[in-house]
C-alpha cells in the first residue's frame, strides 16, 4: 500500500526537528545502510577501512506501493511489519532514533527497525546523496567504480558530521603524492590504538616504486601534522594504495610533477 500523503506529512512534521531532511534515513548511521568494502564498522575487533552511505529520499521510499516497515529489527522473533498508516503510527520512533547509551534494553531492537523495500529497487529514482567519510574515501569510491559512477558524481558528498558516521575506527582522511613521496593523514581509533599502515606506490607497469609498512603508527604525528612516506618519485602517473591493518583503505591514481595547465 505505502503511506498516504497525510501520514507522510504527519511523520515529517513530528521528526523535522530531529532530522536533517536532506540526510533523512531510517535510521541514522545504522550499519545496514552502508555499502561496505570490508567488514561492518560495529563488528567486534575489526573495522571497515572504507564506508559509503547511500542517503535515499524518505518520501519516495515510504510511499512505494509494495513497501513495508517493521517496528523493530526483523532478525528479532518479536518483530512485526506492516504496510499502512495504522501500523506505521505504532512504531516507537523515540526509540528508533535514540542516540547514545540506553537503560531500556528494547531500544537496541527498536534502533534496528527497518524499511522493507521491494526488490530490485531502482536506486536512481530515490538516491539523494552518496556520502563518504573523507575526501580520501571519496577518491577511492570514484576509482573503484570507474565509469559506472559518472551519472551520480554530482550527488557524492563528504561529511565529517558524527551524526552520519560514528568514526569509531581508523580510515584514510587525506592522501596526496609529490616528488618527495606520499603524504597521508588517518582518522584515529577512538580507543587510541596504534595502526599497522602500509603505503604502496607502483608505476604503470605495476612495479613497486615505494612499499613501506609501519607496524605501529599513530593516526597523525604528535604535532597533528600528516605523515610522509619518503621516496623520490620522478614525474609521472602512479597508482597509490594505503592499507590499514592489512585492509585496503585508499586507492587512486596520482600525477606527480608540475601541472602546466
Amino acid at each position: 500500500m505505502g503511506l498516504s500523503p497525510a501520514a507522510l506529512d504527519a511523520h515529517f512534521a513530528h521528526w523535522s526537528a530531529e532530522l536533517d531532511k536532506p540526510k533523512y534515513r531510517y535510521r541514522k548511521h545504522w550499519p545496514s545502510l552502508l555499502f561496505h568494502h570490508a567488514p561492518l564498522e560495529n563488528a567486534v575487533a575489526i573495522h571497515a577501512p572504507i564506508l559509503v552511505m547511500f542517503a535515499l529520499d524518505a518520501r519516495s521510499i515510504l510511499s512505494l506501493p509494495l513497501v513495508r516497515f517493521s517496528d523493530i529489527n526483523m532478525q528479532v522473533d518479536a518483530a512485526n511489519d506492516g504496510d499502512n498508516d495504522e501500523f506505521f503510527a505504532t512504531i516507537d520512533f523515540e526509540k528508533v532514533y535514540h542516540e547514545g547509551p540506553w537503560i531500556d534494553p528494547s531500544i537496541k531492537d527498536h534502533r534496528g527497525a527497518e524499511v522493507l523495500c521491494p526488490s530490485p529497487l531502482a536506486i536512481n529514482d530515490h538516491l539523494r546523496w552518496i556520502i563518504c567519510r573523507s575526501e580520501a574515501e571519496r577518491q577511492t569510491l570514484i576509482w573503484h567504480t570507474g565509469p559506472a559512477i559518472r551519472p551520480y558524481r554530482d550527488r557524492i558528498r563528504t561529511s565529517d558530521d558524527l551524526r552520519v558516521f560514528e568514526k569509531t575506527f581508523a580510515f584514510a582522511d587525506r592522501v596526496s603524492a609529490s616528488n618527495e613521496g606520499v603524504i597521508f593523514r588517518l582518522n584515529p581509533r577512538k580507543d587510541g590504538q596504534r595502526l599497522k599502515v602500509q603505503v604502496l606506490v607502483t608505476n604503470q607497469q605495476d612495479q613497486a616504486r615505494l612499499d613501506v609498512t609501519y607496524p605501529e603508527l599513530a593516526a597523525f604525528s604528535d604535532t597533528g601534522a600528516s605523515w610522509i612516506a619518503r621516496r623520490r618519485l620522478a614525474d609521472g602517473f602512479y597508482p597509490v594504495s594505503v592499507f590499514i591493518d592489512d585492509h585496503l583503505a585508499y586507492r587512486n591514481d596520482h600525477y606527480v610533477g608540475e601541472v602546466l595547465f
